[in-house]
């Protein structure tokens, strides 16, 4: 049973505007998850970085950040070319502002030389919140040539304008400041004031913090240096994807290089370690996961990838004691410079953080120098989403409480909704997965053998669960749905997942996992074990129910049904039950034996059932119905059978040796329920046997009386249409051992046939024609034709024809087991017999042979 779901919702702008910047990428499962540095939220978000400009660039302000987006230890210096800086400025020591104009004549944004700062023309459209200070120096800060423009355009409501020096600003005249409307309070001048930086001082301090944090992570990707391209491959999960590489692998003698970024989950942070006292990146290519982060010319390509790229990743230069980026037309990413004796020199337009311990120069020279000045270098201010994100506060480096979510998945018995004593059957392979605030996959995994599913190690954040039945699953099941509310049952047991159109998927409510969530801790968590240091929440669980499916019977034998089978041999019957729309439960297959058991003998324990294909079970042999005898049945279950699933049952019997022309027929019933099938196809068998007959050769002894005469034969011939066909040689016509003239035909099928005899005993005659009869199936024999004025006869011997041929001797012949011959001497009985014999000869040798020869009866 689960324990109890326990939360509370952060303010509905702090959630919008964290989870829209991504500040709570969620790590998936795959791997061991590294925790981010701690994020220290502030009770009230600034307006702004609730989103980025749709466009790559914004041309008008979108909103405002009190973080700064330029941190610099010790001095900060622009040289003409350098144009503007986008957001709130801070430097440690001396800010200086050369703009132009150049040699040539241009400088800055304009031929008179300007250096906007704040809000700018265009760039991520976040600048400094009004009234606040945009630029913090700890000493000084001068103007050296041209002009330095703080927040003077666009929307004065989004602009602050004020100055904030430990020392001197000078050039005043120089300096032109947002000019708020009449009546607002104005930009002020704040210089010599000791404490300027003591707000600040947390920024300052993460430079050196973080980079060592940083440079501590585990490497995660791979990096691989083909002439001037540089391949970075992470693991495409949600975990920060952390890279180290040599300066040396990077741009030298200010020659270009192309980054490619591969398998990097749009939610991941992306960290990248350089050492090297000399580090020069310079790319004229940056392409995410196959696509093309910007143009030629500056303008962002994908603008999905420029963004994620601008916002996730950081270079982290350890010890560095020269950092130059450019020429490229962007470059992506914040940058940390951890050494306070370096110089980091921007020779192109950046986006991202920049937070450099010792120097900074925007811009390379002047017109007509060495590293001459390109025109119209920006830093525009994407936040870093760990660490440096819109009115974050650094804090200092250090595992974040990280939280998990779990429970199970159950099978509600009675379908109230609720897991109640006693519903202790789970469901295992069930795929969950936990979405994210925007409703993404975050992580995925799938239920164990007690239906038990965790996501570990997650950060702050929005999330859903979603479940998701297997296809085999969701033939059996369907969601309970959410039904706490209604029952007004306690929500520490309830059913989670509400199906929607897909009764086989179930959603979970938004939830949050954080710091003011009440959750379980791992000694009070009785499910799986975890390692998320701000507890679990163990109350989001799925409740499934039973589908009422249809049960279809189909019954076959082997030999298959309709097969003649004979006597002594085995038949083996095969009954297959299939659940169909959902679980049958409670099946019974009954299979009716009564007119097989008549003629066959069951073979004993050859009844089995398996189901699902599973270990077969022994089922008791069919037992006589002591009320009724001679009715026998065989019965299986009950069981229950899963959707789409099958049990078979198989058993034999052996027909009896007595058993001809008889028909073995049986039938096969099922139930769930005690519902019958819905479908049999089909449900019966059919086996008949066949059948014998016999024939005897009769005739008269001395006493005048019908016996059985040795010394004749016969063949069988099939019906051809109405005459003779072919002669029956198996089976054929054999005498039957131990009795003299009685011959048998056994294995004959119902049909018609012709008697033909082919030997008569001495003395006697053949019949004259071949006699035509016809046996049933039931083992009636008829004769049509050649009864011979009635000397050939049919009668049943019990179940079984007997053909009877009797034949009348013109002399007194021995008979079997007579007493002797009788002479009859005189002359007149001798002359009429000579002539009698005389003419048979005559007319046996004009007909053709094996034709059957005509005699009087």
């Amino acid at each position: 049973m689960r324990k109890s779901r326990l939360g509370s919702v952060l303010g509905a702008s702090l959630v919008a505007a964290v989870a829209a910047m991504g500040l709570l990428a969620v790590p998936a499962t795959a791997g061991p998850a590294q925790t981010l540095h701690p994020l220290i939220v502030p009770a009230v978000v600034p307006e702004g970085c609730e989103a980025l400009p749709e466009g790559g660039f914004s041309d008008a302000p979108i909103g405002s950040d009190s973080s700064p987006s330029v941190v610099v230890g010790r001095n900060f210096t622009t040289v003409p070319g350098a144009a503007e800086a986008e957001g709130v400025i801070l430097v440690g020591g001396d800010a200086s502002f050369d703009p132009g104009p150049t040699m040539s004549g241009g400088g800055g944004k304009a031929a008179g030389g300007i250096y906007n700062l704040g809000v700018v023309g265009k760039g991520s459209g976040i600048g400094a919140p009004a009234g606040s200070d945009a630029l913090i120096t700890g000493v000084s800060v001068s103007v050296r040539s041209g002009r330095l423009a703080i927040n003077e355009i666009h929307d004065p409501k989004y602009e602050g304008g004020d100055i904030l020096a430990g020392g001197a600003i000078n050039n005043k005249a120089d300096i032109s400041r947002n000019l708020a409307p009449e009546g607002e309070p104005q930009p002020e001048w704040k210089e010599n004031r000791s404490d300027a930086l003591d707000e600040y001082q947390p920024w300052l301090k993460a430079i050196d913090s973080y980079s060592d944090f940083y440079k501590g992570l585990d490497a995660v990707g791979t990096v691989a240096k083909e002439q001037n391209r540089l391949t970075l491959t992470g693991d495409n999960t949600a975990n920060r994807q952390v890279f180290n590489l040599d300066a040396g692998q990077l741009s030298q003698d200010r020659a270009p290089i192309e980054l490619h970024f591969k398998d990097i989950h749009k939610d991941a942070v992306i960290i990248i370690n350089v050492t090297g006292k000399n580090a020069q990146v310079i790319p004229n290519y940056v392409g995410l996961n196959g696509v093309q982060a910007f143009t030629v010319g500056g303008a962002p390509g994908n603008v999905q990838a420029f963004v994620q790229l601008a916002t996730h990743l950081m270079w982290n230069f350890v010890d560095a004691q020269s950092v130059y980026l450019g020429k490229s037309d962007q470059f992506l990413g914040s940058v940390l410079v951890k050494n306070p004796e370096s110089t980091t020199t921007l020779g192109t337009s950046t986006n991202g953080r920049i937070l450099v311990a010792g120097n900074l120069q925007h811009g390379e020279g002047l017109k007509g120098q060495a590293g001459e000045a390109s025109k119209g270098l920006e830093i525009h201010n994407f936040p870093f989403v760990h660490g440096f994100g819109c009115g974050i506060v650094p804090g200092e480096p250090g595992p974040a409480k990280t939280f998990a979510v779990g429970d199970v998945v159950w099978i509600d018995a009675n379908n109230n909704g609720i897991q109640e004593a006693g519903e202790e059957e789970f469901l295992e392979g069930v795929t969950v997965e936990l979405l994210d605030g925007e409703g993404a996959t975050a992580a995925s995994t799938t239920t164990d053998a007690n239906g038990r599913y965790l996501f570990d190690k997650l950060p702050a954040g929005t999330y859903q669960v979603k479940f998701t039945l297997t296809e085999a699953q969701a033939a059996s099941y369907n969601f309970t749905g959410y039904k706490a509310a209604v029952d007004g049952s306690s929500t520490a047991a309830d059913s989670d997942a509400q199906p929607g159109e897909n009764s086989a998927v179930g959603v979970s409510g938004i939830f949050t996992l954080g710091e003011d969530s009440q959750l379980v801790q791992a000694a009070g968590y009785d499910g799986l074990p975890f390692e998320a240091t701000g507890g679990i929440d163990p109350t989001w669980d799925a409740g499934v129910v039973f589908k009422d499916g249809t049960l279809s019977i189909a019954k076959t034998a082997d030999p298959a049904s309709g097969t003649t089978v004979n006597p002594g041999q085995t038949v083996s019957y095969t009954v297959t039950a299939s659940a169909q729309d959902g679980r049958a439960a409670n099946v019974l297959i009954s299979d009716d034996l009564s007119d097989v058991l008549d003629d066959a003998t069951f073979v004993p324990g050859s009844a089995k059932l398996v189901i699902d294909g599973g270990t077969p079970v022994q089922v008791a042999d069919p037992a006589e119905d002591q009320a009724s005898p001679g009715n026998y049945t065989l019965t299986a279950g009950p069981f229950d059978l899963p959707a789409g699933r099958t049990a078979v049952l198989s058993y034999s019997v052996t027909v009896n040796t007595d058993a001809w022309f008889r028909t073995l027929n049986n039938s096969v019933t099922g139930t769930t329920g005690g519902t019958p099938t819905d479908g049999c196809g089909p449900c019966t068998t059919t086996h008949p046997t066949p059948g014998k007959l016999f024939i005897e050769k009769l005739g008269e002894d001395v006493n005048s009386e019908l016996v059985r005469m040795d010394g004749s034969a016969w063949n069988v011939y099939a019906d051809d249409g109405g005459t003779p066909g072919a002669l029956l040689t198996d089976p054929a016509v054999v005498a039957v051992d131990g009795d003299t003239g009685l011959f048998v035909l056994a294995f004959i099928e119902p049909g018609t046939y012709w008697l033909e005899e082919s030997a008569a005993p001495e003395g006697f005659n053949l019949l004259a024609e071949l006699v035509k009869f016809t046996v049933a199936a039931d083992g009636r024999a008829t004769l049509e034709s050649g009864t011979g004025g009635g000397v050939v006869t049919v009668s049943q011997a019990g179940a079984l024809p007997l053909i009877s041929v009797r034949d009348v001797p013109a002399l007194q012949l021995p008979a079997t087991g007579g007493g002797g011959t009788a002479m009859f001497l005189t002359g007149g009985v001798l002359l009429l017999i000579g002539s009698a014999i005389l003419a048979l000869r005559q007319r046996r040798a004009t007909q053709p042979s094996g034709a059957a020869q005509t005699t009087s009866f």
